[in-house]
Formats: structure tokens, C-alpha cells, sequence
């Protein structure tokens, strides 16, 4: 199973600033059970069913570049494409002081 061809995320929260995913890859397996090619440069899993979960891929201001990613089981959905797999938050960088980047 070829799952995230930069970033495995399963659980725990990730925060991305200025990030840049360039010819990254995520290849179906092969074999009897072969899985899929899912997130080309991210997948993640953990907010993925629970948008209430503390477990993020969180971007500042705006979401990362993209170039050549590629991910053999991609649909053209925005949470599943060549590029990635599953939610991706923005959030701004001036948040309120004291607040963490989810606002609390």
C-alpha cells in the first residue's frame, strides 16, 4: 500500500508554513492484496472521519505548493487528489494572542 509519498499522518497534528511538495509519489502495492496509491505528498487519516479530532494537518495562511506529486489511486475530490488524501485546515497566522492554532 503506498500511502503518503512525504507525510504519514495517523494521528497527532502536523503544521505546515511555507511548505513547498514536489515530486513526491504514492504507489498501489502489488500481490493479492494489493491496496491503493492514496496522498501523492500527504495523507492523513486521522481527521479524516472526526473533523472534532485533535489530530490535524494544519496550513498558515495558505495551503502548500504542489508540483508533480503523483498518487495511482487518486480521485479529483478536494480531500482526495494527486497531492493529498483526507482534510487540510488554513488558518491564519494572526490568531489572538494566547490562542492555540486551533483558536482555543
Amino acid at each position: 500500500m503506498g500511502h503518503g509519498g512525504a507525510i504519514f499522518l495517523k494521528s497527532g497534528r502536523r503544521i505546515l508554513d511555507q511548505t513547498a511538495f514536489i515530486n513526491n509519489a504514492a504507489i498501489a502495492g502489488s500481490g493479492a492484496h494489493p491496496g491503493e496509491g492514496k496522498g501523492g505528498a500527504i495523507v492523513n487519516l486521522a481527521g479524516l472521519h472526526d473533523e472534532a479530532a485533535e489530530s490535524h494537518v494544519i496550513t498558515l495562511d495558505r495551503p502548500p505548493s504542489w508540483q508533480q506529486n503523483r498518487a495511482a489511486d487518486a480521485s479529483d475530490r478536494p480531500d482526495d487528489n494527486a497531492n493529498m488524501f483526507g482534510p487540510l485546515w488554513v488558518f491564519p497566522t494572526e490568531i489572538s494572542a494566547g490562542a492555540g492554532v486551533d483558536g482555543r
